[in-house]
């Protein structure tokens, strides 16, 4: 066992000393979940050799970009070296105009107070699931909500469930 793991060790550092820690625990994570068996338990250390390699080649794919068939890698920046730009007068009125038209769409739905609510919990950072748990509807349901909310059908939605339940 110890043997196979530092023959990868080995392999990974020879290949890409930076990453090679971050490598050798995703083989292994990535083997146990897909077989229950211990990567550094095998009898044939070229096995263990070949799951790290293909574990390697995953995540390099994974640290980069294709952009034109040539491959980039993905950078990184730090926020705390970037000014945050400050927000003008103009976009807290184009941002209020935003809301008050969705806000409005709100009206047409048959269940106003919930379409509201919905867009309240939106707004406040809450994704579909978390808003399915707290209002105790349905994640489809949820879904529709704010679909009908992003589209301008003003007036459409009271019709549209009109016409179903009378069919």
């Amino acid at each position: 066992m110890i043997e196979n793991y530092r023959r990868a060790k080995a392999y990974l550092k020879k290949i890409d000393a930076g990453i090679y820690k971050d490598v050798l625990h995703d083989s292994y994570l990535t083997y146990y979940r897909r077989t229950g068996n211990n990567l550094f338990e095998l009898d044939n250390h070229r096995q263990v050799i070949l799951v790290v390699k293909n574990q390697y080649f995953d995540t390099l794919r994974k640290r980069m970009y294709k952009k034109d068939g040539v491959r980039f890698p993905l950078q990184y920046c730090e926020f705390d070296n970037h000014t945050v730009t400050t927000v003008t007068p103009e976009d807290i009125l184009i941002g209020a105009d935003a809301y008050e038209t969705i806000r409005q769409r709100t009206e047409t739905f048959d269940s106003p107070e919930m379409a509201l609510t919905i867009l309240q919990l939106r707004l406040d950072g809450y994704d579909t699931q978390e808003i399915s748990d707290r209002l105790n509807l349905s994640i489809p349901q949820v879904r529709r909500y704010t679909q009908n909310l992003r589209k301008d059908r003003v007036g459409r939605n009271k019709k549209c469930l009109k016409r179903k339940t009378n069919k």
